[in-house]
């Protein structure tokens, strides 16, 4: 019997995948029937999406792509020639279908309803847009023409999505805030950092909120991205700008500000937009409604609400509030009577509101009101509350620590009344029922129109009520207990159910389907705390995590700067620093990390193509981080357009070699002069003002250095290393390549002990800063640098705000290398703040070291100026050399460590100076010979070093350099070492031993490790001596690890009972892999006789010893280079003898 024919495979049509994008939106069958439009669109009149190119499978073809960008007009690059289709990805990217890139978020119809939506429901408190000259520009095609136009059109519908999630799930559910985001992305619409127009900074700030409501980091970045752009518009370009632009920039810059203000009071980070120059009347927006603000460009046809009203009053007050808020956090330390004060501030600042913005509970609303005033309402009170909440929990935390406190009610009262903490639960009782009556009075869509802003302003009230309900709070209960205590837990109960209820509605989170919500908590330790504090079902109550943010129990939200019980999640995963018991050690992907580095010459990382020769052999040297410069002008060669193109070739020809980096800062200090700022720097003196310096007869002398009492100078430098630390943070956080970065280098001035400029006579005239005596004073003695205390002993009689430098620093040019220290240290904190805000991993800068005597230098014939230099001027005045390291430590908070450049110097009491109060120890610059390589020893043995960087590595192969048999060993013995640092700092000491001819004095190394004293000799030869280097470790229980070569181990008993100690075992070890990507040591030889001198002591030999002509070979060549001892003593009395 013949086989059935084979049947044809059924094909499945997905009819989601086939509909057109309308058809889809909207949920109906889309009927088409070979026709290229389907029958929907041709009724609705408007383009039908269905008949477009599918998308190829696999990764896009980079190779193509890389040969087509350049003959693609990208729109940050010509603008004019934006097209409406879409243009070639980049790497980075999501793939888009080729549609007009508006129509990728949705059809015009839907983009023009969004558009409405935000003009008539969010606009009030938004007024950044002239409605009819936005919608003419749409009509008119500028988004074909305009890439900036184009993204601020999408950036308006992604705010408008995040404003308003309930809306937007149901009418335009397929418009999402992160497809806004991705096409802005994929076509480079904002990529334009030649310029900073009005419109950039309108679409980075709509960016910013969209994010604010998804919570994510990016919009840190945004927000700082757009106060900077705004600050420069307002500072800059507010004169070229049409009277429009001005008004509606003004109103851009309060809010912004509005923004920064409310990130500070949650505990983050402050971008900082304000600062004591800035005249806030100047930057306040007149009232003006859009007829006003322009007449010639109204639609009578198309009326709206703003054209008649003006939403600017409302904008004024709510800038007055917060800053009002940020006017009581500027002094330090905060007091209550302070913050009482603006608290009385803050509660009257509503007062004289215009009658359409005044709260009138559930009265009807006056003439004049309408839906945007109503928001308005609702937005500046609920504010109000918060920055009242805010601050009293400012003073709650300060009044724990007072026996009284003030009265907290704005009343003058006197300091000797005693005010019951009940005053405190009192008036965050009152907040919560203003807050709830303003909740429950308002309308569901008013306070939607708010957007996600006010949902964290609500959790932030409600997360004191869970003080209340905790059960036996002493701070909160009255002493007396009448009962009082228990009623008001309850009634604090009641209120968090009302605002949890409310709370629950308001933050609507739409997920896949539009309207999943998070997961619920059910029996965590959150809600463990709820049902303590008297509530025993949840209900709608039950997402307490996300309601109130109260994490593993504690109640105490960070309200602001001091508020301070919630524990900061760090970012582990990026470099960072870890405190052991004595230092520090760096952390790499979560294990701690031993930095075998070297430093490149100057210009060696600025060539991609240079570095490419050189990778290879720094790995056969067993060097795994390399030190090179980025330098300013390399980066920012016209101001404001940056180019970081070499570097990350230069970074990803790292990783290929599985090498690291730490990049080096080369800004306004490279080696106490300015030669590596951009020649837009160095050409303009009038805004880049250099310093002056005294020569010979009184002659002044201009040097080329900036100054570094110029805002502008350090605010330029500081743009531009921000500007670096984010872009190495979005191409490097997740390998991990670059570990740390130097700020600066070598700082400092060269030629006089202080800047002769007239800005420097002043000011060191003036008296020495008052926190900076009061700081120094206040640190122990053991605290305080011992290079310092040695030279000023008089310092803790001076009175702070009135003694001079002279009076200060009386000893020589003490007092102008003091004032220039205590000036060069702000400019280098003000750089490094602004680089670990955007990207946090270890920041340090390096020293150029002085000397006080010149025979204590390790010269060997080199004159002593090669040694630093031993007054202020011969080495740059104002670094940070170790008399000045207090105040450098003082004045530069952001930085991880200092480092100092380690070449002539006696070795060790460098390390010592600068591992003072527990500092890590890195040498960023060093000898590169032998005598620099058997050093590192001592620097990762004895002090724990992180890292040791002989300079210009790259100009010596690997088979010539020294370094590479010292970096071999601690790179095999790396695990070993590090433990031993972290945990048993005090069992570990590293030595070296010069070439005997090169040694005045013979070193000995001594130290007692529990019940043995360890002496580290040279080794024994019958020849020449030669030199060694190691370490050893003690394993306790008298057993020791011994690495190195050219030394030996004699073992004595600090017990005058001991009759006689020695070696009990030793055995030669091997390092091997342990299978699990860790290493073990294998025993080799078990070592006894000549190797050990018949136990009397162990012989860690070199590898070609000098047998001086002697026919017997009793010192053997060194193999492993480590060995495991084991000492013993006898205890023997006199009758046994």
């Amino acid at each position: 019997m013949d086989p059935p024919e084979p049947q044809p495979p059924r094909q499945i049509q997905r009819r989601s995948r086939n509909a057109c994008d309308a058809c889809r939106a909207r949920k109906v069958k889309c009927l088409y029937e070979g026709e290229q439009t389907c029958q929907a669109c041709i009724e609705l009149a408007i383009p039908c999406t269905r008949n477009r190119p599918r998308k190829k499978r696999g990764p896009p073809n980079r190779y193509v792509i890389g040969l087509t960008e350049t003959e693609v007009d990208l729109p940050s690059t010509s603008p004019a020639s934006t097209s409406t289709t879409a243009i070639t990805p980049n790497s980075t990217s999501t793939y888009l279908p080729p549609l007009p890139i508006l129509d990728q978020i949705a059809s015009p119809e839907i983009i023009r309803c969004i558009l409405d939506d935000w003009f008539n429901l969010i606009h009030s408190v938004c007024p950044i847009h002239h409605r009819a000259n936005f919608l003419k520009r749409l009509a008119n095609g500028d988004v074909e023409r305009d890439p900036e136009f184009l993204a601020l059109v999408i950036s308006l519908c992604c705010a408008t999505v995040s404003s308003l999630p309930r809306k937007a799930a149901v009418d335009y559910p397929d418009v999402t805030v992160k497809r806004c985001f991705d096409v802005i992305q994929y076509h480079r619409l904002l990529d334009n950092y030649r310029s900073i127009s009005l419109q950039w900074c309108q679409a980075k700030y709509h960016l910013s909120t969209s994010f604010v409501g998804e919570e994510s980091l990016i919009s840190f970045r945004l927000l700082g991205e757009v106060a900077t752009g705004i600050k420069y518009l307002v500072c800059y370009d507010m004169p070229n700008m049409s009277r429009i632009e001005v008004e509606l920039a003004k109103r851009l810059y309060c809010l912004i500000l509005c923004g920064l203000c409310t990130w500070s009071i949650y505990g983050r980070p402050c971008i900082g937009l304000l600062s004591p120059q800035d005249n806030i009347q100047a930057m306040k927006p007149l009232d003006l409604n859009d007829t006003e603000l322009d007449p010639t460009n109204i639609d009578p046809a198309n009326p709206w609400h703003g054209d008649t009203l003006t939403y600017v009053p409302g904008l004024n007050y709510l800038t007055h509030l917060f800053y009002l808020w940020h006017s009581s956090q500027q002094t330090s330390p905060l007091s209550i009577p302070h913050i009482q004060q603006h608290m009385t501030y803050i509660q009257r600042a509503l007062d004289t509101l215009p009658p359409s913005l005044r709260w009138r509970g559930g009265l009807s609303r006056p003439p004049g009101s309408n839906f945007g005033t109503d928001v308005q309402t609702a937005n500046l009170y609920i504010t109000q509350l918060h920055i009242r909440s805010s601050l009293l929990e400012q003073m709650y935390t300060l009044s724990k620590s007072l026996p009284t406190s003030p009265a907290l009610d704005g009343r003058q009262m006197g300091h000797s009344l005693n005010i019951h903490k009940d005053e405190i639960r009192k008036q965050r009782a009152e907040i919560v029922k203003d807050l709830l009556e303003i909740l429950y009075h308002m309308s569901e869509e008013t306070l939607e129109a708010n957007g996600h802003s006010l949902v964290p302003k609500v959790r932030d009230i409600g997360s004191a009520l869970l003080d209340e309900m905790r059960i036996g709070d002493s701070q909160l209960n009255s002493s007396e207990n009448d009962g009082n205590g228990a009623i008001g837990g309850q009634e604090a109960s009641l209120d968090l159910r009302k605002l949890l209820e409310k709370l629950e509605r308001l933050d609507f989170r739409p997920w896949d389907d539009g309207y999943q919500r998070r997961s619920f908590i059910g029996s965590s330790p959150l809600a463990i705390v709820f049902r303590s504090c008297g509530v025993s079902s949840y209900g709608p109550a039950d997402r307490l995590a996300s309601s109130i943010r109260v994490l593993c129990g504690k109640s105490r939200l960070s309200t602001s700067q001091n508020s301070y019980d919630i524990p900061i999640m760090a970012e582990t995963s990026i470099p960072h620093l870890r405190k052991t018991k004595n230092s520090s050690q760096l952390i790499v992907n979560g294990k701690p990390f031993l930095m075998l580095a070297g430093e490149l010459h100057n210009s060696s990382l600025s060539s991609a193509n240079y570095m490419s020769t050189v990778w290879q052999n720094m790995k056969d040297a067993n060097i795994n981080t390399l030190l090179g410069s980025v330098t300013w002008e390399m980066i920012e060669p016209v101001e404001g357009q940056f180019d970081f193109s070499e570097l990350d070739k230069v970074i990803l020809g790292a990783r290929e070699y599985d090498m690291h980096l730490v990049l080096l800062w080369f800004g306004s200090f490279k080696n106490a002069l300015s030669t590596y700022v951009p020649r837009w720097v160095k050409r303009d003196v009038k805004r880049f003002p250099r310093v002056h310096v005294s020569e010979a007869g009184s002659v002044m002398r201009t040097e080329e250095l900036l100054s570094p009492f110029c805002e502008a100078a350090w605010t330029a430098d500081a743009k531009a290393f921000s500007a670096l630390m984010t872009h190495l943070k979005e191409l490097d956080s997740k390998h991990s390549t670059v570990l740390m970065v130097q700020v600066e280098n070598e700082t400092g001035l060269l030629g006089d002990s202080r800047d002769r400029s007239n800005i420097a006579n002043k000011l060191f005239k003036e008296p020495v800063p008052a926190h900076l005596i009061t700081q120094l004073q206040s640190l122990h003695t053991d605290d305080l640098h011992p290079c310092f205390s040695k030279r000023h002993p008089h310092f803790s009689s001076l009175e702070a705000g009135k003694a001079t430098w002279k009076e200060s620093f009386p000893v020589g040019p003490d007092a102008d290398e003091a004032f220039m220290a205590y000036h060069i240290s702000r400019y280098v904190n003000h750089v490094t703040t602004a680089g670990k805000a955007a990207y946090s991993i270890p920041h340090y800068t390096n020293v150029w070291l002085n000397f006080d005597d010149p025979t204590v230098l390790d010269l060997q014939g080199l004159p002593p100026i090669v040694g630093g230099g031993s007054s202020a001027g011969a080495y740059p005045s104002g670094g940070p050399v170790p008399h000045t390291f207090d105040i450098w430590k003082i004045n530069t908070p952001a930085l991880d460590f200092l480092a100092p450049d380690l070449y002539f110097h006696d070795y060790e009491e460098v390390c010592k100076q600068y591992t003072h109060a527990g500092q890590p120890l890195f040498i960023p610059e060093q000898r590169r010979d032998e005598r620099g390589a058997r050093r590192v020893w001592l620097a990762y043995g004895t002090y724990a070093a992180i890292g040791t960087s002989p300079f210009g590595i790259d100009s010596l192969l690997a088979k010539d350099s020294p370094i590479t048999k010292h970096y071999g060993l601690l790179s095999s013995m790396s695990s070993f070492i590090l433990e031993t640092q972290a945990t048993r700092p005090e069992d570990i000491m590293g030595f070296f031993f010069d070439g005997k001819e090169d040694t005045a004095v013979e070193p000995k190394w001594e130290r007692t490790f529990g019940e043995f004293t360890v002496t580290i000799q040279r080794s024994f030869v019958f020849g020449k001596p030669g030199p060694g280097a190691g370490m050893v470790i003690h394993q306790g229980d008298g057993k020791f690890l011994l690495i190195g070569w050219g030394f030996q181990v004699v073992f004595s008993s600090p017990n005058p009972k001991a009759t006689f100690t020695g070696i009990l075992y030793s055995e030669e070890k091997e390092v091997v892999d342990d299978g699990k990507g860790g290493k073990i040591l294998k025993t080799g030889r078990v070592l006894n006789g000549d190797e050990t001198r018949s136990g009397a002591f162990m012989i860690m030999p070199n590898e070609d010893p000098d047998y001086g002509g002697f026919p017997i070979a009793v010192t053997i060549p060194c193999r492993t280079m480590v060995a495991e001892v084991e000492a013993y003593s006898l205890f023997e009395e006199e009758e046994d003898f």
